[in-house]
């Protein structure tokens, strides 16, 4: 039996609300309109009057605010520290490129895949190393591993990522 706390079940709850509202203003709103073909092709959108650079400036504080509710929700759990954003920094890189860069359900759902990888992976190793009585299935420690083995399985079969737009970096 898995027992969860309240105050996870609270950030997973904020982080909900969150995703579904950038959803929603990306996808919805003039704004988020205006901002997707800045992104397509910025000469066009600022020929037609559309000031992108204050555009680009309030999805960055977007972003910003975004970034430290999350600083602030990981601090009321695990504590605050000068470096606690260092381990995470990588990390979301890994799900970003993961997803698929510029895509924000592949984003979401890289996350959720290797959150799930990153902790389901020793525990089946711990069963299976049990079950066979090979000590050698036990890996300490394959949880900071788990990432990058599904980023590298990922770009070996898809290299623009789960739900990455064939040339929109290009």
């Amino acid at each position: 039996m898995t027992t969860v706390g309240t105050f996870r079940i609270f950030t997973v709850l904020v982080a909900t609300v969150a995703v579904v509202a950038v959803y929603l203003l990306i996808s919805r709103t003039d704004f988020g309109l205006t901002v997707r073909a800045g992104v397509q092709d910025d000469e066009m959108t600022e020929f037609l009057g559309v000031d992108l650079p204050l555009r680009f400036t309030a999805m960055f504080c977007l972003g910003a605010a975004i970034a430290g509710l999350g600083g602030v929700l990981r601090a009321a759990e695990s504590g605050l520290g000068t470096g606690m954003g260092q381990t995470f920094v990588i990390l979301a890189f890994v799900v970003v490129v993961v997803g698929g860069v510029g895509s924000l359900f592949g984003s979401v759902v890289s996350g959720i895949l290797i959150g799930e990888a990153t902790f389901m992976t020793p525990v089946v190793l711990t069963a299976l190393s049990a079950a066979t009585g090979v000590a050698a299935f036990d890996v300490s420690g394959i949880q900071g591993l788990v990432p990058y083995l599904v980023m590298i399985t990922v770009l070996l079969v898809r290299p623009r990522g789960l739900f990455g737009e064939e040339g929109l970096m290009e």
